[in-house]
């Protein structure tokens, strides 16, 4: 009976030894089907919290993202080359033989070195209709005025694959779906900022383009340009770090004949670029239109097809509006601009892609393009150089710059109808002045302070800056030296300066005293 209990109770503990392990079987299945739901539900949320965040997202993303296109890939050992013509043109069309072709207007400037039947298609077909040809029709119509082979004997052309870009419905209105506008204006607010060059005294040109610009919806500012008909305006371009200390206007003048409009734009144009790499704006695109210019209805659309569908992405400037136009069709709106080397290089290449109405810059290579392109327009020896746009041309070798052809109508924008002021200005009277300047001269007017520059007084650094001086006060800044009113009117008038003239603090130093620098001007070192 004792041993039959006993297998009882063992019997008894067995099944609730089973019954226990059954019921942690069963809590454990039942944790891990839970588990499993939990991390299932959490999975889900996160997806889908995740996608509706990479939904949000994706716009932003897309307005980043959108300023250039890299599938089209940039053209690779880019060369220009002269037109081949056969005989008997090629001798006609410089001047020679029976047939001779009669000389173009610059002829007698660059005897020897030019083609003078493309010369004659640049007047005749490009800058007598306003850049309204292509330059197939452009040859044919010089043709049939005896400057010019006809295109079927004899081809001229300055744009390779031409077949690409040389419709002139290309630039027709574009209609998008408003949502595609609505994006458009989106994307242009957010990385394109737009600066108008304009002469504050232009008031008409600001009122047309102010009204014009709140039409579209487009914020913009003014920045101003340089007229050098202003008594003074010279002196100060210099002071700015604009036009350049040793440019020689009146050698210039005397080369270029009539260059004051010219001077005027460039340094305009230049001091912009130097605005906007200084100012710190948000977008990464800044867009700078001169003060005679009309966009189209249909600009944000246009641009931001432009960029996110046929830019390539090596590009440092794209001209919206691009005249006579040289180079190689890319894309149907979109030229790589070459030089001309059908044109001497001493006249910089002159007489192609003319116009800066509506120039596209990406602003982290700003800085680098305008050094190099202001050490183009800035050479005295080449007066075409003076224009802007002929200079940049002339430089595309070395730089990645884009035009849309100006035959392309209507396109990005028109001419606003008011004419020229860089035209209007060439020939006027220039206060050319040179500045009165002061080297490694900072200021307190209050105390008035003289320094050599970085590195405390008269310590190491050889950067300057230039300040203009009126009368015998200068506006000078601190930096460890101070000097009487007496030293103050030397430094004006360029004499030396004694070091009795100077604090305790400047004897302390050991400098002797401040010696005129070389050439004219009162410039002290």
């Amino acid at each position: 009976a004792a041993s039959g209990d006993e297998e009882d109770e063992d019997e008894d503990a067995l099944g609730h030894s089973g019954e226990v392990r059954w019921h942690l079987v069963l809590c454990s299945a039942f944790g891990l089907v839970l588990l499993a739901t939990t991390l299932a539900a959490a999975l889900v949320i996160r997806t889908s919290g995740s996608r509706h965040a990479a939904e949000l997202a994706a716009p932003q993303r897309a307005l980043q993202d959108a300023l250039c296109n890299a599938s089209v890939v940039p053209l690779q050992a880019l060369q220009s080359q002269p037109f081949v013509l056969p005989a008997p043109w090629d001798a006609a069309c410089r001047g020679q033989g029976p047939n001779a072709v009669a000389p173009p207007p610059s002829a007698g400037h660059w005897p020897g070195q030019q083609n003078w039947c493309w010369n004659w298609v640049k007047h005749k077909g490009c800058k007598e209709v306003i850049a309204s040809m292509n330059w197939h029709d452009a040859q044919e119509r010089t043709a049939g005025l005896n400057f010019a082979p006809h295109f079927a004997v004899a081809p001229l052309e300055p744009m390779q694959n031409p077949a690409l870009c040389e419709g002139y419905a290309l630039g027709a209105t574009v209609v998008a779906a408003e949502a595609e506008v609505a994006a458009a204006s989106a994307w242009l607010a957010s990385q394109v900022a737009v600066y108008i060059v304009s002469l504050p005294s232009e008031t008409e040109r600001r009122t047309f383009m102010t009204s014009r610009m709140a039409e579209l919806g487009i914020a913009f500012e003014f920045l101003p340009g340089v007229d050098l008909r202003e008594k003074g305006a010279y002196a100060q371009a210099k002071l700015d770090g604009v036009i350049p200390m040793e440019f020689d206007f009146q050698r210039a003048d005397a080369n270029g004949g009539g260059v004051a409009g010219m001077v005027g734009c460039a340094a305009a144009h230049l001091r912009a670029m130097k605005w906007i790499e200084e100012g710190g704006q948000q977008q990464p695109l800044a867009l700078v239109l001169e003060d005679d210019v009309r966009l189209e209805d249909d600009f944000a659309v246009k641009l931001r097809r432009l960029l996110t569908d046929e830019a390539p992405c090596d590009w440092s400037v794209i001209s919206l509006k691009s005249a006579c136009p040289y180079g190689i069709c890319v894309t149907p709106h979109l030229t790589r601009v070459l030089p001309d080397v059908n044109e001497p290089a001493d006249r910089c290449r002159h007489g192609v892609n003319y116009g800066f109405y509506g120039m596209l810059y990406p602003v982290s290579s700003l800085n680098d393009l305008r050094t190099t392109l202001a050490r183009r327009v800035w050479d005295p020896s080449v007066p075409h150089c003076l224009d802007i746009d002929v200079a940049l041309a002339s430089i595309s070798d070395v730089v990645a710059y884009y035009a849309v052809p100006f035959w392309q109508k209507p396109g990005f924008l028109q001419m606003g109808g008011h004419g020229s002021t860089r035209t209007q200005n060439d020939h006027a009277q220039v206060d050319t002045t040179e500045p009165q300047v002061v080297s490694s001269v900072a200021a307190s007017p209050s105390s008035p302070m003289l320094s050599s520059g970085v590195g405390g007084p008269f310590g190491a650094g050889g950067d300057s800056d230039y300040e203009a001086l009126s009368g015998s006060a200068a506006q000078v800044g601190s930096a460890g030296t101070s000097a009487s009113p007496a030293a103050l009117a030397q430094v004006a008038l360029g004499e030396a300066i004694a070091p009795e003239a100077f604090s305790p603090l400047a004897a302390a130093t050991g400098i002797g005293s401040l010696r005129q620098g070389p050439g004219s001007g009162g410039i002290v070192q």
